[in-house]
């Protein structure tokens, strides 16, 4: 199958399901061929982006949580090691709910982390209807997973703001 035809038909799928979808730019110089921005509807309102790297049979499905600037403060006021424990935390507890994804923190010193990242990969053959859901569902339970932990951790700011790509909490 074809890129093109890989996008129209996850795109298709997204969208059957009630997901937001729009094609999004790809940044210049970027080595993808394509990229779709999904939106999970409320109540759980996630964004996750979908890019098709070029020379690569695969599709990659991404979920970022970006601290908020309240979390932020909270987080850096903890010693090095409540940092780095919470973080860890969190990032064991992201593979245990998705094992299949890669997770990261940014930047990589795990205590003085910005963001939590994962992202789920699908190669050629298992691009299919229910493993596209599957990936896009389990992107949401982690950003879930994430938004609790840090919550639980760091206490809850006054609301949840978002900015373009991304979740803050």
């Amino acid at each position: 199958m074809n890129s093109n035809k890989v996008k129209e038909n996850i795109l298709s799928w997204l969208v059957e399901e009630g997901f937001e979808v729009q094609k999004g730019p790809t940044p210049p110089g970027a080595p993808l061929e394509w990229v779709l921005l999904v939106r999970v509807p409320a109540p759980l309102i996630v964004n996750i982006t979908v890019q098709k790297p070029k020379n690569f049979d695969k599709v990659s499905f991404t979920m970022v949580v970006k601290l908020s600037p309240e979390h932020l403060q909270a987080f850096k006021s903890k010693n090095t090691r409540e940092r780095i424990s919470l973080i860890s935390s969190v990032l064991i507890d992201m593979l245990k709910l998705c094992p299949q994804c890669i997770v990261i923190n940014q930047p990589p010193k795990l205590e003085d982390t910005e963001a939590l990242i994962a992202t789920r990969e699908l190669l050629k053959d298992e691009i299919n209807k229910t493993k596209v859901i599957e990936a896009i569902r389990t992107l949401a339970n982690v950003y879930q997973l994430v938004v609790l932990e840090i919550a639980s951790s760091l206490g809850t700011p006054k609301g949840l703001s978002q900015d373009q790509g991304s979740l803050v909490m």
